[in-house]
């Protein structure tokens, strides 16, 4: 798998903030967690990952550039453009400035974001890369809701048949969003199953922009901006969500993603109101569909 992606510590490489810039979470507020490859807000300043780098474990943040996407040349500066130079995502920052980033301490189960000195790209796209086997982040994001509304870009490197394939989620039974041969399937409850009608299927070896939302009378979901199916909102006593974290690329050690993840914005509320906006912004930026 290709995706064109220490322990010391370096500081963080420079940013250049283009004057006047405004990002999809200045326009769609409110998000509970954020994570990409390009910056989201004109009020975030930070990185938007920390890689280490396999050269000798150093680590150090990455930012973004002028027209705020991910600054691969600071990255390749850092990491190396070797045909043995990998770097790894140690942390992917959260941008909605509730502090959920999402972590892995543990190398073996880190993403790439520089594979033999390119940086790590699905589809053409930057994008964080997953194994498929252990790669996976964690962060503590608390979430206690029947509302829901995620985006994600993401993309998978083969078919994933029964063998689901999750973009995030915590809960096998309960709280995820995956992939499969036919469809994306989103559980944020005991019930209901969001899921996809089998005409509208995922693709492998293509970037795709996925949205799932449980609204105030149903839960719809969307492939590059086609509706599959509708389920009736849960209202039972018992459902919605309750969770105190979430996996990117795995459900908690299950159905691990091999592919990549260049974006996942989550909300706890319904935002079916602004779901055409959002998409548009997302696909003007990577250029996921016509």
């Amino acid at each position: 798998m290709k995706l064109g992606l220490g322990l010391g510590v370096n500081s963080i490489t420079s940013q250049k903030i283009g004057a006047g810039f405004t990002g999809i979470l200045d326009e769609y507020s409110g998000a509970a967690a954020a994570y990409s490859v390009r910056r989201l807000s004109s009020s975030y300043t930070d990185g938007l990952i920390r890689v280490r780098r396999s050269s000798d474990d150093t680590e150090q943040d990455i930012g973004f550039d002028s027209n705020g996407d991910l600054d691969s040349t600071a990255l390749l500066a850092f990491v190396g453009t070797g045909g043995t130079d990998n770097g790894f995502v140690t942390t992917w920052y959260d941008q909605s400035g509730n502090g959920n980033d999402a972590t892995n301490a543990t190398e073996s189960e880190q993403p790439l974001i520089v594979d033999g000195g390119s940086v790590a790209q699905f589809d053409g796209i930057n994008a964080v890369e997953f194994n498929g086997t252990s790669h996976e982040l964690a962060a503590s994001l608390s979430l206690s809701t029947t509302a829901f509304s995620s985006f994600s870009v993401a993309g998978t490197d083969g078919a994933a048949g029964t063998n689901a394939q999750a973009i995030f989620g915590s809960n096998a039974t309960a709280f995820y969003s995956q992939i499969r041969s036919y469809d994306l399937e989103t559980r944020i409850s005991t019930s209901p199953i969001l899921t996809l009608d089998d005409d509208i299927g995922n693709n492998p070896n293509q970037m795709q922009l996925f949205a799932s939302i449980n609204g105030t009378s149903a839960g719809n979901q969307y492939i590059d901006g086609t509706i599959g199916n509708q389920s009736p909102l849960d209202t039972s006593s018992s459902g919605g969500i309750s969770e105190t974290s979430v996996y990117i690329g795995s459900v908690n050690g299950q159905r691990y993603l091999g592919g990549g993840i260049s974006e996942i914005i989550i909300f706890d509320s319904d935002q079916s109101s602004n779901r055409t906006g959002m998409e548009t912004n997302i696909n003007d930026h990577f250029d996921i569909y016509s």
